[in-house]
């Protein structure tokens, strides 16, 4: 859902666990806040809710990496490394 959010020109925020903070440029197009922590969640929400610049700044970055950096070309081309790494017995690029 992070992805089609950024795609959809929709800032996000997450927690950075996982794979989440590859899809969150930390105030570029969303905000990542520790597990758990309600009060910087509440924060970073706020901060979004009350600044329609920042929204449009960060919806327009949001944007833009989903369809250069996750679009199909590049998931394939990322892909192709992981498989060709694969069997090469080496971690992907």
């Amino acid at each position: 859902m992070l992805l089609e959010a950024t795609g959809g020109r929709i800032p996000v925020v997450g927690s950075d666990v996982g794979g989440i903070p590859m899809l969150i440029g930390e105030g570029e197009n969303g905000f990542l806040v520790p597990v758990r922590d309600v009060d910087a969640l509440e924060e970073r929400l706020r901060q979004l809710l009350s600044g329609p610049a920042l929204r449009e700044r960060m919806g327009r970055r949001g944007y833009e990496m989903a369809h250069s950096e996750f679009d199909e070309r590049a998931y394939v081309d990322r892909f192709v490394r992981m498989i060709g790494s694969a069997m090469e017995g080496r971690a992907p690029d």
